[in-house]
């Protein structure tokens, strides 16, 4: 059996790095744009819009909503 205090110590290690990959996550998620492409590329196995009809496509439908 360990002593308490090394265990704490671990448990707000712990913490501390899960904090630490939760903000990463925030401040690396997509813009709207690159989700957008992202689920063209999930959705389709062949073919596709360029990159430039992606974009078209994606400011047309911001401008609708």
């Amino acid at each position: 059996m360990r002593a308490k205090g090394p265990e704490k110590k671990e448990d707000r290690a712990r913490e501390m790095f899960n904090r630490f990959i939760e903000a990463m996550r925030e401040t690396t998620a997509p813009s709207g744009f690159e989700n957008y492409l992202r689920s063209l590329g999930a959705s389709r196995k062949f073919g596709g819009p360029t990159i430039d009809e992606a974009r078209r496509d994606y400011r047309s439908a911001m401008k609708r909503r």
